[in-house]
């Protein structure tokens, strides 16, 4: 592949892969990430609540808890390993990153291990079925949950570059502090009266996504790489939705509800239970 480091301007091709994706598992079965998807939908929204129709709610603490401490260890380890590339390129890097085998190496490992996560996530969803709590499956949690399995795979079969990493990066640092969260309440009462920071989850998601559409422009202006268009508008858009929908969320959940007068339920008030939905994030 030649190098582009020699051009004067940025170069655009719709998409960009590297050989060595081939090697990973999954990299070619773009049907079975569809097939992926479509069952999570399918059994979220229909064979999920028909199966708990006539049954009690299961009680999932101890698994609830071994899970969320999974999370915080996969997200802190993301950051260790994403860490490596930032690194050898540089926040904003002036010269192709994508174009040094070892950096690449490293670059397709993190983004790999990301979707691998996400994967990981759609079990909230399934602890929200099992244990019917509904009205926690929202169109935000759903919605959220099938298009980041969906759209990491795509980037990293067709368009993974170094801003994708540094996106991964901060998403982790924010799971790690949310996940955190989850498992502190789930403890029980004796620790979630310390947990009174619950809405400040929200307002780390929001400025994840504004940081990384900023990181995203400055990374096109000061690189001189063949960007894909299909790997920036992917970032750029999915930023730009979920900033919406959960800048929606927040205020719904706490400005309108502080304007009317009525007292939102603190940490101690609820479980983790019902409470681990309400600041999802990529």
């Amino acid at each position: 592949m030649a190098s582009v480091e020699d051009s004067d301007v940025n170069e655009y091709v719709f998409v960009r892969t590297f050989e060595e994706v081939n090697e990973y598992p999954f990299s070619d079965s773009l049907l079975l990430v569809l097939c992926l998807v479509g069952g999570y939908l399918l059994f979220v929204l229909k064979i999920g609540p028909a199966f708990m129709k006539n049954r009690e709610p299961y009680k999932l603490k101890n698994t609830i808890l071994a899970y969320n401490a999974f999370q915080v260890a996969l997200s802190a380890y993301f950051i260790y390993l994403t860490g490596i590339p930032m690194v050898m390129a540089g926040l904003f890097p002036k010269r192709c990153c994508e174009e040094d085998p070892t950096v690449r190496k490293e670059m397709l490992r993190c983004v790999f291990i990301y979707w691998l996560g996400k994967i990981t996530e759609l079990a909230d969803t399934v602890f929200f079925i099992l244990r019917k709590k509904y009205n926690q499956v929202s169109f935000l949690h759903v919605y959220h949950h099938a298009s980041v399995v969906l759209g990491t795979w795509v980037m990293f079969k067709y368009s993974v570059n170094q801003t994708a990493v540094y996106a991964g990066f901060i998403n982790a640092v924010v799971h790690v502090i949310m996940y955190f969260y989850y498992f502190m309440a789930a403890l029980g009462p004796q620790y979630q009266k310390y947990l009174t920071w619950k809405k400040h989850i929200t307002s780390f998601q929001l400025i994840q996504f504004v940081t990384v559409i900023i990181h995203q422009i400055i990374s096109l202006a000061v690189t001189r790489c063949k960007h894909s268009v299909l790997g920036i508008f992917y970032v750029i858009y999915s930023c730009v939705l979920f900033y919406v929908l959960f800048n929606n969320f927040y205020k719904k959940s706490y400005t309108q509800k502080k304007a009317n007068g009525t007292k939102t339920s603190s940490a101690v008030d609820k479980t983790q239970a019902e409470t681990q939905n309400e600041a999802k994030t990529q």
